[in-house]
């Protein structure tokens, strides 16, 4: 992912949270104080876990008793995984607490290796695949043309140099937009933040709306439609409602000594 493209999702997750969209699943250990971090938005964009504990993602899956069960089991032993004890931690010096949350974020990455392998064990192949479309659709409504910006999503759809230029150009407007959003909310009085961080949301998610549609219409018609097809059919659910859904009772914290 090119600089820009990484920043603008950082704004963007920026904007989203702000707006009190985001509340997912932990994401792993922290890189501050060596308890794991609350998850947001960007937890659900990268792994399939937050998604599945929604009843209307489980729903749209088809999944039966069994299979609930089973995804009920592995996604509390995913989030418990993600709970770090490091004893003595503050004794520690610097060096020696990068090194241990390292080593805690190294393990955690292992044990999310095997939980996905379980969880495709449980998925039939239609549910994988129709799962990988929930989880495009998110990332698209989150990030809108910054998506193209993946080298992943370029090489899918075997953007040109041309292409790519044109869906950088769109990238760093909707930067700039949204870094207009974001300070025009911040240079308010605190009092005054709440009232308008609804009417912020909104005009946030419309400017990756639009970025996306602009996005879209530089694709060439074979690769809209192979970009239709990746979509797969729309998931009609308000995303920005359903993350802000997300289960209260989620632990927040580890646990250092």
């Amino acid at each position: 992912m090119s600089r820009l493209s990484s920043t603008l999702v950082s704004t963007v997750a920026v904007l989203l949270l702000a707006a009190g969209l985001a509340q997912a699943q932990t994401d792993g250990p922290s890189a501050k104080g060596g308890t794991p971090r609350n998850g947001n938005a960007s937890a659900a964009m990268k792994k399939p876990f937050p998604l599945l504990r929604f009843e209307e993602v489980q729903k749209e899956l088809g999944l039966n008793g069994e299979q609930q069960e089973n995804i009920k089991k592995l996604l509390d032993e995913s989030l418990a995984a993600s709970q770090v004890r490091i004893p003595n931690f503050k004794s520690l010096t610097e060096e020696e607490r990068k090194e241990k949350l390292q080593e805690a974020k190294k393990e955690f990455a292992e044990k999310m290796v095997g939980f996905e392998k379980r969880l495709a064990e449980i998925l039939t192949t239609n549910q994988q695949a129709r799962l990988s479309q929930l989880r495009l659709q998110l990332n698209l409504q989150l990030k809108g043309a910054a998506m193209f910006g993946s080298t992943g999503m370029a090489k899918v759809l075997k953007l040109t140099d041309d292409q790519r230029e044109q869906i950088k150009d769109i990238n760093k407007d909707t930067h700039e937009k949204l870094q207009k959003l974001i300070e025009s909310i911040k240079s308010l009085p605190k009092e005054e933040r709440s009232a308008k961080m609804a009417e912020m949301r909104d005009e946030g998610i419309q400017v990756i709306k639009d970025s996306l549609q602009k996005a879209v219409e530089v694709l060439k018609p074979e690769q809209q439609q192979k970009f239709e097809k990746l979509k797969g059919k729309k998931f009609d659910v308000d995303w920005a409602a359903l993350l802000a859904q997300q289960p209260q009772e989620t632990p927040a914290t580890g646990r250092i000594d």
